[in-house]
């Protein structure tokens, strides 16, 4: 008696146990033709033990989209006489049957994106020129949002080490898909173009007071330490709102990216 355990959408990833060298515990079956990236356990092992705390990051973060996370279910299932406890996946606002690009993969943004979203909003809050404004949009006021090409401006002018306008951009979607920045309404991923952003805090509405001087002190001195991370992390974020797209949004750019990658 076959039993399934969850449905795997766009993005998702299969095949941690190759970590361990233990036997496969369940088969994956495609309901329609797929395109699938395949990587050898030799490549895979050699890539984690160069990324441990980013491929870790990755890991977690799949088996709660695919329903494995620590919220889990047990049903019994019969299989020659002998019950078995098997995982019932907890259906997730985020399903991967539906993936949203737009919408974080996490279900709270890690400490380290939290903080450095806390630091770029209070220098954009604090920039006498900063893009981050309250607008009127189609009759509906919102707080503290920008467009994104203006953000992509602002951070590549912020540090020297970030050079292209898809470095900025990658770096920003890091922040999406975590949920510290989003759309404002939901609908699109980060762009550089004229769709408008704004910060968690200023959409829940738990943004504090306007930052003081220690805050501004703070903010610089962890942009100086902690942006050659966030840097680092953008174009791998990039690429999986790119594999979270359906195929017929991806564009040809997209598509190279992806096999370059």
């Amino acid at each position: 008696l076959s039993v399934t355990l969850c449905n795997l959408g766009v993005g998702a990833t299969f095949g941690e146990s190759i970590l361990h060298d233990l036997p496969r515990d369940s088969t994956v079956v495609t309901k329609t033709t797929c395109e699938l990236l395949r990587v050898e356990q030799a490549d895979f092992r050699l890539i984690f033990e160069k990324n441990k705390e980013l491929m870790n990051d990755i890991i977690s973060n799949c088996k709660l989209k695919n329903g494995f996370g620590q919220s889990m279910q047990t049903t019994t299932m019969v299989q020659s006489g002998v019950h078995q406890q098997q995982p019932s996946p907890v259906k997730k606002q985020l399903s991967p049957d539906h993936p949203n690009p737009a919408l974080p993969i996490t279900e709270a943004p890690s400490p380290a994106m939290s903080r450095m979203g806390w630091a770029l909003r209070v220098l954009l809050v604090t920039d006498n020129t900063s893009c981050l404004k309250d607008r009127k949009v189609g009759g509906k006021f919102i707080r503290k949002c920008a467009p994104g090409t203006e953000l992509v401006d602002w951070l590549l002018n912020l540090s020297p080490i970030v050079h292209t306008r898809n470095q900025a951009a990658g770096m920003w979607q890091a922040l999406v898909e975590e949920g510290v920045l989003s759309h404002v309404s939901k609908e699109q991923p980060f762009k550089d173009k004229c769709f408008l952003y704004r910060f968690r805090v200023d959409e829940d509405g738990t943004a504090s007071g306007s930052p003081s001087s220690d805050d501004i002190s703070q903010s610089n001195d962890h942009i100086r330490e902690a942006l050659p991370s966030l840097l680092h992390r953008g174009p791998d974020a990039t690429l999986r709102m790119i594999l979270r797209k359906p195929s017929h949004e991806r564009t040809q750019e997209e598509l190279e990216l992806v096999y370059e990658e």
